[in-house]
């Protein structure tokens, strides 16, 4: 098993079915991760940025022990 830690920033922190650790089986893609927690594409729509380790990374990037996966909402300034 493969456990990583997920953060979730702004109005995604406290996200139902987002704990600070998820743990799954090797081979497993983010976007298979977050669905299995409830947080699929569908729900997190286009606008929410993923990044593991700090680098931006679409969904079919396989996790990896010790992963660090941080959800980013939208971001607005002036």
């Amino acid at each position: 098993m493969v456990t990583v830690r997920i953060a979730a920033y702004g109005a995604l922190r406290g996200a139902p079915g987002l704990g600070t650790t998820l743990t799954v089986a090797p081979g497993t893609t983010l976007e298979q991760a977050l669905a299995g927690c409830g947080f699929d594409r569908a729900t997190r729509g286009r606008t929410i940025a993923v990044a593991v380790n700090g680098d931006l990374v679409r969904g079919d990037r396989e996790l990896a022990e010790g992963d660090a996966i941080d959800l980013l909402p939208p971001v607005s300034g002036g």
